[in-house]
């Protein structure tokens, strides 16, 4: 089979008499019938695929603007507690963000109050605990008022900010609030929420695991629900 360039303008085979567009035209015609790689200058075939391929930004498009935020851009906004609205924005990553970069020194309990009431899912309560609460010198008093409240999340809260603080070495063998975190913890050991009981647990084991009187007290509290084997 022949292979021709231009077959619509063949005399005695597709047209009565010749006629086609002049010599020069192959260079920059635009018939689709002719026989060569691409229509047009070979340069501005070439300058267009890479247009194509590496296509230039939009004059408004946010990407390639040079203003830049950066870290130190947050961090200066954070003393004046710029990083609130994000906590209280329904946004994971500010809210993960805003536990990593609030000042401690500045995060006072009813701050943190705040926080936890407007916190609803157990990773962020994790994270905060984590990056944030358990730092503060009120965090333990703090956790025993939230393992009493009745919100479930509340609790949750305290029983991981507990977990963190009964999981550093040289607690105070403070009689009281031992027996108010073990109470507490009982309840919720009791519960049907399987993030509370997972919760509470967690509480319970870092606490034992921390000194032998603690062990005692959370292995003779746990005799009552029949879980003392546990430990």
């Amino acid at each position: 089979m022949e292979f021709l360039r231009y077959p619509q303008v063949i005399p005695g085979h597709c047209n009565e008499r010749g006629f086609g567009p002049p010599l020069a035209f192959t260079p920059t015609s635009t018939c689709s019938w002719i026989g060569h790689p691409v229509s047009g200058l070979w340069q501005l075939t070439s300058c267009a695929l890479l247009t194509l391929g590496f296509p230039s930004p939009p004059v408004l498009n946010t990407l390639s603007s040079p203003v830049t935020i950066t870290r130190r851009t947050i961090l200066q906004k954070v003393p004046h507690h710029t990083l609130t609205c994000s906590v209280e924005a329904d946004v994971r990553e500010c809210k993960i963000l805003a536990t990593m970069l609030m000042p401690k020194e500045t995060f006072d309990i009813e701050l943190a109050i705040l926080w936890i009431e407007q916190t609803q899912t157990q990773e962020i309560a994790e994270i905060a605990a984590m990056n944030l609460y358990q730092y503060m010198p009120y965090a333990e008093d703090l956790a025993l008022m939230l393992i009493a409240k009745d919100s479930i999340m509340v609790q949750i809260h305290g029983y991981t900010i507990l977990s963190r603080i009964y999981s550093k070495v040289s607690l105070p063998e403070d009689t009281r609030n031992i027996n108010e975190f073990l109470d507490q913890a009982i309840t919720a050991l009791q519960s049907d929420n399987i993030s509370l009981k997972h919760s509470a647990w967690n509480a319970v084991s870092r606490f034992a695991d921390n000194n032998h009187l603690y062990y005692l007290a959370a292995k003779n509290a746990l005799k009552s629900i029949k879980m003392d084997d546990w430990l």
